[in-house]
């Protein structure tokens, strides 16, 4: 598939994306900050989440609105969502700007009208976050805009993904990709499922398949890479100072930058190559071992271990000779430390 510029798939670097979620902290300005940090650290692109309080919820003091675990326990779901949502009013802003600092930009949709405003704004790509991967009719309505999905699967088992990708292939989208997710706000390191994310890239399979991780380092995405992720999300905060709810598993620019440049270099590490000389190995060529004489050699004399062996450099005869010139007399005089060559060799 392709996002922007951008191939996204087998034989191709990660795609990576910063996601910026609610690290805008209610400022336009910020947000507009962030796209530079991230284009600065080295992303693909920067990401939003396109919805409000309102469009993603309603205000209400019933018990199941109430978060009851997790970092942001005790709070109403609609003053989270209030204190992190990102106006819709604020996309074409935000695309321009992105677009100024030459980088894609894209955003997760919660509604039908959060679709249109990116569509609108002619995101580069449109998301669908892990929890609104059971929204099949959202799906739907985002995949018929024509422009490239990505479906986050955290809590979501292999039936709601598989859901997910036959109604955006049904409606019409052949270019989508999935990410392994782990809904843990932040992930602990032994349930980022590394072994679950191989898994999924090979029985999607040949669905690009990257990962949206929240662990707090960058080992996890770097690892992802090894194993062939496509696209890698991370999300970006301002600085260390930064207090959002999404700061304790964000990276700074600083430290996204090194994630960035890691995982760029262990896709190359990860490219596949014939065995045999490389060229960075064609200088130490010439120090591969040989047989030399390792003691003046009298003609007619025969070749022992005491007089012949296998050292650097590589100008004489290949080792594997060894057998063979240990049956063969000197068919003239040899000097210590001369490469041996067939023609001293008796017949």
């Amino acid at each position: 598939m392709k996002i922007g510029n951008r191939e996204i798939g087998k034989g191709h670097p990660p795609y990576i994306v910063a996601e910026i979620g609610a690290n805008h902290d209610g400022g336009l300005d910020r947000a507009l900050r962030l796209i530079e940090a991230a284009k600065f650290a080295g992303a693909d692109a920067v990401k939003f989440q396109a919805y409000t309080a309102d469009s993603i919820t309603i205000d209400s003091n019933r018990d199941e609105f109430l978060l009851k675990e997790g970092p942001w326990k005790g709070c109403k779901l609609y003053d989270l969502y209030k204190q992190c949502e990102t106006p819709f009013e604020w996309f074409p802003s935000l695309g321009e700007h992105a677009q100024k600092c030459g980088i894609d930009w894209l955003a997760s949709a919660f509604d039908e009208r959060a679709v249109d405003v990116l569509d609108e704004c002619d995101s580069a790509a449109i998301k669908i976050a892990s929890f609104e991967i059971i929204d099949l009719p959202l799906i739907r309505y985002a995949a018929r805009t024509g422009r490239p999905l990505i479906l986050s699967t955290g809590m979501a088992d292999y039936e709601e993904i598989y859901s997910g990708l036959g109604m955006a292939y049904w409606g019409f989208r052949t270019d989508v990709a999935v990410l392994h997710c782990v809904s843990g706000y932040p992930t602990p390191m032994e349930e980022a499922n590394l072994h679950g994310f191989a898994e999924m890239c090979r029985l999607l399979r040949p669905t690009p398949v990257g990962i949206s991780d929240h662990t707090t380092g960058r080992d996890v995405a770097v690892a992802a890479t090894a194993l062939g992720a496509t696209i890698i999300e991370k999300h970006l905060k301002i600085d260390e100072a930064s207090r959002t709810p999404d700061a304790p598993f964000s990276m700074t620019p600083v430290a996204f930058g090194r994630m960035a440049d890691d995982c760029r270099s262990i896709w190359k590490a990860m490219q596949p190559q014939l065995l045999g000389l490389r060229e960075s190995e064609r200088p130490q060529l010439p120090l591969r071992p040989s047989l030399y004489a390792v003691a003046d050699i009298a003609a007619g004399e025969p070749f022992t271990e005491l007089n012949v062996r296998s050292i650097r450099p590589g100008a004489g005869l290949p080792p594997a000779m060894l057998d063979e010139v240990l049956t063969r007399k000197a068919a003239h005089a040899i000097e210590r430390g001369t490469p041996l060559s067939r023609d001293m060799l008796s017949p």
